[in-house]
């Protein structure tokens, strides 16, 4: 299948080549739970976890790949100034959601530097798993798989949905 979402081509291509190998190697199912935010993607994922099915979640990903210490920090400070850095070291998501949500160029940068991270810790976790839980099913908790258009990088797609009113009250409720 032709790449043709968000994401850079030789970042998917490396990906693909990567699972393909797990699949093959390790006889791995790779499913991917994805849907909207406040949908119960969260739910979903514990529940399969319940049933034995290990999670990558690729929200914790993102996190862990911008941590201080870590290349993703430094590339964000540098591309986006200090004024990004909270007073304890960390990143300042807000302070950075408002720059990058507020100019396209800025947020294609951002993605630019933390996607390949993001997907080659991903590789990185699903290798680990994939020999410990050879032949076995392992699911991604990716919330922007539809977006990014990789949803041909997973053997499975559960989408969760719920109705927009009842998603909006949990998002309220989340928000507080």
């Amino acid at each position: 299948m032709t790449h043709t979402g968000n994401a850079p081509a030789d970042m998917i291509g490396r990906t693909r080549a990567a699972l393909e190998k797990i699949r093959r190697t390790h006889h791995c199912m790779i499913v991917a739970v994805t849907g909207s935010i406040a949908c119960g993607k969260t739910t979903v994922s514990g529940m399969l976890e319940e049933l034995g099915v290990p999670l990558i979640d690729m929200d914790q990903i993102a996190r862990e790949v911008v941590m201080p210490g870590t290349p993703g920090y430094d590339r964000i400070i540098s591309a986006f100034g200090a004024g990004v850095v909270q007073p304890n070291g960390t990143l300042d998501r807000k302070a950075l959601s408002g720059i990058v949500f507020a100019d396209e160029t800025k947020r294609r940068h951002l993605e630019r530097i933390t996607h390949p991270l993001i997907f080659d810790r991903f590789v990185e976790k699903l290798t680990q798993l994939s020999k410990v839980r050879p032949d076995s099913v392992i699911q991604a908790a990716v919330p922007l798989l539809i977006e990014m258009d990789i949803q041909h990088l997973f053997d499975r797609v559960i989408v969760v949905y719920l109705p927009e009113e009842i998603q909006l009250k949990r998002l309220a409720a989340q928000i507080g």
